[in-house]
């Protein structure tokens, strides 16, 4: 609607080289009415980084993630991207317009097209005049028009990018093609653009287990050794233990005051190992037209394309220990009863356990090898017109229709399992002091070397495909209008805007699809097993790589699994024919997951800027009304899980309207020196999963139902911004922004205690109720919370030092950001305030960088603090915490003349990761490494060729 308007005032530059684009970066926030940072494209088809997400993050209080060597969701899904501490409520524009991905009230950048992008605008406080739709902010994409230059232009470019771990390089080609011409009915301009690129990465990480996992030490020669569980053939002996567990707070309380002195968190002890090799492919173009009839008319048509393919293949290897130990060793550590459960039993935060494990051999442990594979292909086509026209001067009419098509229609996943067969077993020595955590490998007794195929057999099979169509088209009619004669009003905006969008979800899945000879779970005795060194299935293996984690955590790898390929055939149905696997294109589909959802929204806006005092005091206030209708239709069992009966249509339907106020004052001290005041409210809306009415059965029978509520209204905010910003020379200025969100309606999930729901009983009560009663999960507004913070940011080059050193300059920003989610644990439990998945407190990003008439480059380092993954556990010690770190990137360029530049980077120089542990941020931070990474480093040599500007 009016950010098209927006969009249009910051009129795109075509800009070459790091000076200039700060330079247009800057103009840009010191000419904006609101609180708005920015990035522009170093040149044609060149933003700072190979990934939108590593982009932005440059930004002050924007904060991502690297997953698998680029700025992506912790688990490759999603952009990872949160602005002010807000996950999950982040709008995004194309252009002015909405532009979200399929299944999400957001566009995740991650699947964006770099070279397609000409800037990018992060609107943290919005205006009356911007589309609704997050409370943490808004990303508006700018692509280029013909009339963007000054005739005819055309740009290539090829680079090719290597992983270090994957050493396989990967092409990326770009090519742009503008012009514009006068006819007898005006000025034309026509562009045409398009980028294909493929990167290979690579994740070796070690996955540890989650809880308290408290244990009893009780050595082999101790009487009790016999009846605890520990392996027999250890009985009598003085280097051996068996860890009894110690599962719940009553099990603890039952031991004698000298066991409790003894007993030991073995947290995260049971490291997996785990080598995820990752293929990103992106392919984008756009065409547009521009037509100005005359100076006062103006046409706009741009046609969007973007694909995007995550393909993920995986070897996973996991452990089933004994519990037997040998080369026992321990370390001082106060596990205390918050950590393990929040201390849900009230009282002292009494100590469980005063050492922790840090090494011992684990006797006779079992493994299973998984073979898998996850793609999620992600389309996306907006076609869009616009028009603008000024009847007179003073008045300026617009509007604007488009057509958002986005899927990801084959969204799939599949993993097969193979397990060590019949009296194979192996001891693993673990060091827990090491991140990440060395593991060395040794067959027990007459076992095979732990990679001969000999060592293995199949187990099972597990499968799915979701796929998510959505179609939205949006109507916009703005005016504006100068006023002239009037104390302090200059301008006037107003505005209509409809959208409709319709979201279509259906998936199926399954799992325990048995690969033996009768179809049957693997016998006891292996007596219906299949070898995986059976010549006959030869072609369903492969091999895990063997230099996982470059061979420095012991073992390197190269265990057998089942083809990570193999999961998207039918062999495994073909070469299994009792497992009842159906052939792919003859999977049913799971009803109860199927949903239909609409949205109609209906908003207008009125807004006024102002003047006073020879433009000492500028800014605006307006007010947006928003009237959201949502209807979705969900599945729900007519009989519990007993498909058989039948899925009755569940509709839900909600309408509310959202009134939202803005104001802005900009107060110009000086030329330079500059205050900025705003206030607004913002909205997230629920998403259609959360509306979702119907009632989701366990699909194991349990006494469990999970629902949405089409009742929930919007996650509102209001926002304040105090800003000081002092432009001191061209291109270089030093800003700070004390900002607040006092939100309201966060969406949470509650439990409601067993409930009988007629008609539907349970097949077994693992959640104790009875009869016809279920525990029921369902979404409701929850309490009140708030984001708060300090932004500082600032930039310049050295002009004023001598010769090579005026070359130089910096660009620095940081972030305190401080949130608080109010979350209910259990049922009918208080409200715990947790911080914000995703969300670090302390942010920071520093540029060192150079430019002369020949050379350019960049030396960027980029840091944050400790963060909850995803969001905070019930338990802590169920939680996953990021440790802090930081990533250092480099870039370099040359220009040889006659257009050609040579491009170079190097991305993580010092290979950092983002490792988990056990808990939270604070005082539930543990040592307890959850999951050590290697991602490895990203080379990348590039040239690009341009004329015209």
């Amino acid at each position: 609607m009016a950010a098209q308007a927006q969009s249009e005032a910051m009129e795109t530059i075509v800009v070459s080289g790091i000076r200039e684009s700060m330079q247009s970066a800057m103009q840009i926030k010191q000419k904006s009415t609101e609180v708005v940072d920015s990035v522009v494209a170093e040149d044609i088809g060149k933003l700072s980084d190979q990934n939108l997400s590593d982009t932005i993050t440059r930004i002050p209080g924007i904060q991502g993630y690297r997953y698998g060597g680029e700025g992506n969701g912790p688990a490759g899904q999603g952009a990872g991207v949160t602005i002010r501490g807000l996950t999950g409520q982040t709008s995004a524009q194309l252009n002015g317009r909405i532009f979200n991905s399929p299944g999400l009230r957001e566009y995740d950048t991650s699947n964006a097209i770099p070279g397609l992008v000409a800037g990018i605008d992060v609107y943290k406080n919005q205006t009356a005049e911007h589309i609704e739709g997050a409370i943490g902010g808004t990303l508006n994409l700018r692509t280029r028009r013909p009339m963007d230059f000054n005739g005819t232009a055309f740009s290539a470019g090829f680079t090719a990018r290597y992983n270090d771990l994957i050493k396989q390089p990967e092409p990326d080609y770009f090519g742009l093609a503008s012009t514009r011409w006068n006819t007898s009915i005006g000025e034309m301009g026509f562009l045409v653009a398009a980028e294909y690129s493929q990167t290979k990465n690579r994740s070796d990480n070690t996955p540890g287990g989650a809880g308290a996992n408290l244990v009893l030490p009780i050595r082999a020669d101790d009487p009790a050794y016999a009846s605890s569980g520990g392996l027999a053939a250890y009985t009598g002996r003085t280097d051996t233990w068996y860890l009894k567990s110690i599962g719940s707070q009553a099990a603890w309380s039952a031991l004698t005051s000298a066991q409790q002195a003894n007993v030991i968190s073995a947290a995260a002890a049971n490291t997996n190992i785990n080598n995820e090799d990752i293929e990103r492919t992106r392919l984008g173009a756009a065409v547009s037209f521009q037509w100005r009839p005359s100076n006062k008319l103006e046409f706009v048509t741009d046609v969007i394309y973007n694909y995007y393919l995550y393909d993920q293949h995986f070897h996973f290897l996991s452990f089933a220990d004994t519990g037997t130990v040998q080369n026992l060793t321990t370390a001082p550590y106060n596990f205390t009863e918050g950590l393990w459960n929040r201390n849900s039993n009230g009282g002292t935060d009494s100590v469980v356990a005063t050492q922790r494990l840090t090494s011992a051999t684990f006797m006779n442990s079992k493994a299973n090898a998984t073979g898998g594979i996850s793609q999620a292909p992600a389309r996306a086509l907006s076609i869009s017109q616009n028009a603008k026209w000024m009847p007179t001067d003073d008045f300026e009419l617009s509007a604007d229709v488009s057509f958002v098509r986005s899927d990801n229609r084959g969204a799939y996943g599949g993993q097969a399992n193979t397990t060590t067969g019949l009296n194979q077993s192996y001891n693993i020595y673990r060091d827990l002091t090491t991140v990440p955590h060395v593991n060395t490998i040794t067959a027990a007794g007459s076992s095979y070397d732990f990679n001969d195929p000999r060592a293995w057999v199949f187990k099972n099979w597990a499968a799915g495909y979701a796929g998510i169509k959505d179609t939205s088209y949006a109507i916009s009619l703005d005016a504006k209008y100068t006023v002239h004669g009037l104390p302090l009003l200059t301008q006037i905006k107003s505005g209509f805007r409809y959208y409709h969008l319709e979201e279509t979800y259906r998936d199926w899945n399954f799992s325990g699809k048995n690969l033996t000879t009768n179809g049957a779970a693997l016998a006891a005795d292996y007596s219906n097993a299949v070898s995986v060194a059976n010549s006959a299935f030869e072609g369903l293996i492969e091999y895990a790589p063997t230099n996982i984690f470059g061979g420095d955590i012991g073992y390197a790898g190269g265990f057998p699994t089942i083809a990570s390929t193999v999961n998207l055939t039918n062999q495994l149905a073909y070469a299994f024919p009792n497992s009842g696997i159906a052939l792919r294109d003859a999977q049913p589909e799971v009803i109860a997951n199927r949903r239909d959802a609409y949205e109609n929204t209906f908003g207008g806006y009125v807004q006024g800027e102002f003047s006073a005092w020879d433009d000492f005091i500028t800014g605006n206030v307006g007010v947006r009304v928003v009237g959201t209708a949502d209807r979705v239709v969900g599945m729900t069992a007519n009989s519990g899980t007993d498909a058989s009966q039948g899925y009755s249509r569940t509709t839900g339907k909600s309408w509310y309207v959202d009134v939202m106020p803005s104001a802005n004052a900009s107060l110009h001290w000086t030329d330079e020196f500059v205050t900025r005041l705003a206030w607004s409210k913002g909205v997230t809306r629920p998403t259609f999963g959360q509306l979702n009415p119907a009632q989701v059965f366990a699909s194991t029978g349990e006494d469990s139902v999970s629902t949405g509520n089409a009742n929930l209204k919007a996650t509102t905010a209001y926002s304040y911004d105090l800003a000081f910003e002092y432009y001191f020379d061209t291109g270089a200025y030093v800003s700070v922004d004390f900002w607040d969100k006092e939100i309201d309606g966060f969406i949470t999930t509650v439990l409601t205690p067993c409930t009988s729901i007629p008609g539907h009983v349970p097949t077994y009560h693992g959640q104790g109720c009875t009869g016809d009663q279920y525990v029921i999960s369902t979404t409701q507004n929850g309490g009140s919370g708030y984001a708060r913070g300090i932004e500082l940011s600032g930039q310049t080059f050295f002009t004023f030092l001598p010769g090579i050193w005026k070359n130089f300059g910096t660009s620095v920003s940081y972030a305190f950001i401080d949130t608080q989610n109010p979350t209910q644990f259990k049922t009918g439990g208080a409200y715990v305030n947790v911080p914000m998945g995703l969300q670090s407190k302390n942010a920071a990003a520093a540029s060192l960088l150079y430019e002369d008439d020949k050379i350019s480059g960049r030396l960027v380092y980029t840091y944050r603090s400790s963060f909850i993954l995803f969001g905070a556990a019930a338990n802590p010690s169920d939680g996953r915490v990021v440790a802090g770190y930081g990533l250092l990137d480099a870039a370099l360029n040359y220009d040889i003349g006659w257009g050609v530049t040579l491009s170079g980077t190097v991305s993580n120089i010092t290979n950092a990761a983002p490792n988990r542990y056990i808990g939270e941020p604070g005082k539930y931070f543990s040592p307890f490494l959850r999951q050590g990474y290697d991602n490895g480093r990203v080379y990348s040599l590039g040239i690009r060729f341009k004329t015209g500007e």
